[in-house]
């Protein structure tokens, strides 16, 4: 089991010591990969602490916030969902693609379908929020170059 508090540490904290000692060298950019759930009034914001993913969530929340405060026109927040593609665990390559892309094309391209899949709270969002691990390195690269701090919503990201 994953406590809450270790995921804070890990989600939050760690990116705003990361952001701190960036701002402190001198680094005039800073990017971040957070979540889908992360924003004001979001199903993730609202899970009870009691739950596992309440530090993930919070932790991604209050970096965000950190990174706002410390780059204004330097920032890259990244807010994709669910993320696929080839991954190597060990000497074995998983292919969530075959799960992600599917699921993507019914969260987002079946008209009616996809707007029910979207109402069902924190699922929906998940759902609609799956991005292809490509547009994420891509986004983040491209958006860093930008002049202005930047926000990227899953929609933004599939765009790369």
């Amino acid at each position: 089991v994953v406590r809450g508090d270790f995921m804070k540490k890990i989600c939050g904290d760690a990116t705003i010591e990361a952001i701190e000692t960036s701002k402190q060298k001198g680094v005039n950019k800073f990017g971040f990969v957070s979540s889908a759930q992360v924003y004001e009034g979001s199903a993730g914001l609202k899970i009870p602490p009691s739950m596992p993913m309440h530090g993930y969530f919070q932790g991604k929340y209050n970096a965000e916030k950190k990174l706002l405060e410390s780059y204004p026109d330097g920032h890259v927040i990244l807010r994709p969902g669910f993320i696929y593609g080839k991954r190597n665990v060990g000497s074995v390559e998983l292919p969530l693609q075959l799960i992600g892309a599917p699921i993507n094309i019914v969260g987002n391209q079946l008209g009616p379908l996809s707007s029910l899949i979207q109402s069902v709270p924190f699922v929906g969002k998940e759902v609609s929020s799956m991005v292809p691990v490509e547009s994420v390195g891509r986004s983040m690269i491209d958006s860093l170059k930008e002049e202005k701090g930047v926000i990227l919503e899953a929609t933004d990201i599939r765009k790369f």
